[in-house]
């Protein structure tokens, strides 16, 4: 008696895996636009910075931490990439990260895949080739995996060896929800108020010497954490 298992068929598996790689990128995006273009946004520092670098088209790295890469990601998306100015994303070679990237190439923006952990050269090599072809960079420089509210090397390295400087930028929200991740992730509830703060660019020169990385380090993380802080938080409520 010849017995069959569907179940078992590594085909249906296979044809499972297609569907889940096709729809959870679609339904991320559904729910982020679906978010973003509810929510009332405001910039509140730094609004001369953003608005010269996205009428020049100037290749630049936007950073900001992991918790706000659900918002700030729309924002960047939303007043960079429908205006002709293309991005390309740092995303980390991981599962979460399949989904990141299925998401963000319907939307015909580069995905860049590596980490500091992973794949780290080619993500570089990656990163310098958008450069090149006069993309704007986003990346997390705490992700993937922490610590929270670390600045590491490798945007640095980046903005060295491509000559263009980071930008940082991070927003409060009135109603969020808070996710009991290693970064505390924030997700803006619909009609919520978005208030998004823009730093000064920051060049690591091309001739960087080791002494001088974690000089850069302080510095950008220094400026997210008060672009980030609780004063101003309390400032826009």
């Amino acid at each position: 008696m010849v017995r069959f298992c569907v179940g078992d068929d590594p085909l249906i598996f296979k044809q499972v895996d297609n569907l889940k790689n096709k729809l959870l990128p679609l339904l991320l995006r559904i729910v982020l636009e679906g978010i973003g273009m509810t929510c009332r946004i405001k910039i509140i520092q730094g609004n001369d910075i953003f608005q010269d670098i996205v009428r020049q088209k100037k290749s630049v790295i936007f950073s900001f931490w992991h918790n706000r890469i659900f918002f700030l990601s729309y924002f960047v998306y939303r007043y960079c990439h429908k205006k002709g100015f293309f991005l390309s994303v740092l995303i980390s070679q991981s599962k979460d990260g399949d989904i990141i990237s299925g998401m963000v190439q319907q939307v015909k923006v580069r995905s860049v895949r590596g980490s500091t952990s992973k794949g780290g050269f080619y993500a570089i090599k990656g990163m310098l080739k958008s450069i090149k072809e006069g993309y704007a960079l986003v990346t997390t420089p705490d992700g993937p995996r922490g610590p929270k509210y670390k600045f590491q090397s490798g945007t640095i390295y980046i903005s060295s060896l491509g000559k263009v400087p980071i930008v940082p930028i991070s927003c409060a929200f009135d109603k969020a929800w808070v996710f009991k991740s290693w970064d505390k992730f924030m997700v803006p509830k619909p009609f919520s108020k978005v208030y998004v703060s823009i730093g000064q660019p920051v060049q690591a020169p091309a001739e960087l010497q080791e002494n001088e990385v974690i000089k850069y380090q302080t510095n950008l993380e220094n400026s997210l954490l008060n672009l980030s802080s609780e004063f101003i938080e309390r400032q826009i409520r």
